[in-house]
């Protein structure tokens, strides 16, 4: 199995890491008075995060 990371792979990380940060922004600044909300939203978008840099460092 091949597990070298592409040029290819790369744009859509750093595409989905760009839509990512737009749905994070986006919707903290809709539900800025809910913190726990913040608090979920961030942990489960940052955890996406991640994984997406664990598998950077881990296909070269």
């Amino acid at each position: 199995m091949n597990m070298k990371m592409t040029l290819s792979d790369a744009k859509v990380i750093l595409g989905f890491l760009l839509l990512i940060s737009l749905i994070w922004a986006g919707y903290n600044s809709e539900h800025s008075d809910n913190e726990k909300l913040q608090t979920v939203t961030s942990f489960w978008l940052g955890l996406i995060v991640f994984m997406l840099m664990f598998y950077i460092v881990f296909s070269y």
